[in-house]
């Protein structure tokens, strides 16, 4: 369903077009005073939902760590007990191994911080480098299609470990590490990477997990472009303990608010 509905989307003929377009504006209400064009512009709905933004909208800030994504930051933890367990909702925990699908690559985290950034189908769908950064690695894990919404979260077992996620491991410069990633949700077409054009989750029936890492060196300054949702999602962003020297302050303290790409977390 999730697959055919991003094939809908990204349909540029008329009337289905502008139709698409009407409903999205209708039922999401997005924010167009930012965008990089006019809503006529685009041609399709999902063009039109993964928009840029016009140069400027975004300001980076002059700190270590930013948002990565315009979103509600859900919660914010750190990892205090040795399974690495993370909360999404109320009574309902995952891990970060089974999150990331590697045991070994999660307990390099031990002693780090978590955050769960929420995105609404009517906030700005492209995820950004939340630091100046070097790529060492992508994992995609195939899953599940679940919604993101409170309601699928305080109801769903380990929601963000069973759904469809691409996990970009980065590494910034002082040595700490971190990972982005990207979680899929019901009527998600696919997940683009900025990085690797080429690539593209849900793409057919058959999925099968995989890793990668860069053939070449791939650098990223704070606020450039790692991705794209083609509906609205969640990021979780984690740090490894070696961010505690360098943040000026504990990260993610702001837990239930609203916050934009390239603001201070």
């Amino acid at each position: 369903m999730s697959r055919l509905f991003g094939r809908l989307m990204a349909v540029e003929r008329e009337p289905v077009a502008s139709l698409g377009k009407a409903v999205f504006l209708r039922f999401c209400k997005p924010d167009l005073s930012e965008a990089e064009l006019p809503a006529e512009s685009y041609p399709s709905a999902q063009a039109l939902f993964t928009r840029r933004l016009r140069p400027g909208a975004r300001p980076v800030a002059d700190s270590p760590l930013v948002s990565p994504v315009d979103s509600r930051l859900r919660d914010s933890r750190t990892f205090d007990a040795p399974e690495l367990a993370m909360v999404q909702a109320k009574g309902i925990e995952y891990t970060l191994p089974q999150l990331v699908g590697d045991a070994e690559l999660a307990a390099g985290f031990a002693g780090g911080r978590w955050g769960t950034l929420y995105l609404a189908p009517f906030d700005y769908h492209r995820i950004h480098a939340p630091c100046d950064a070097v790529l060492e690695e992508t994992i995609y894990l195939p899953g599940n299609f679940w919604p993101v919404n409170d309601w699928s979260v305080e109801t769903v077992p380990g929601l963000f470990a069973v759904n469809e996620r691409v996990v970009s491991v980065l590494r910034h410069p002082s040595g700490a590490r971190l990972l982005v990633v990207m979680v899929a949700a019901t009527n998600v077409g696919q997940i683009r990477l900025a990085y690797d054009p080429g690539f593209a989750t849900n793409a057919r029936p058959r999925r099968v997990a995989r890793r990668w890492k860069p053939e070449s060196p791939v650098e990223f300054r704070k606020g450039d472009e790692l991705g794209t949702f083609m509906f609205g999602s969640t990021v979780v962003l984690v740090l490894d303990s070696k961010w505690d020297g360098i943040l000026p302050a504990a990260p993610f303290s702001m837990v239930g608010r609203a916050v934009k790409t390239g603001q201070a977390l």
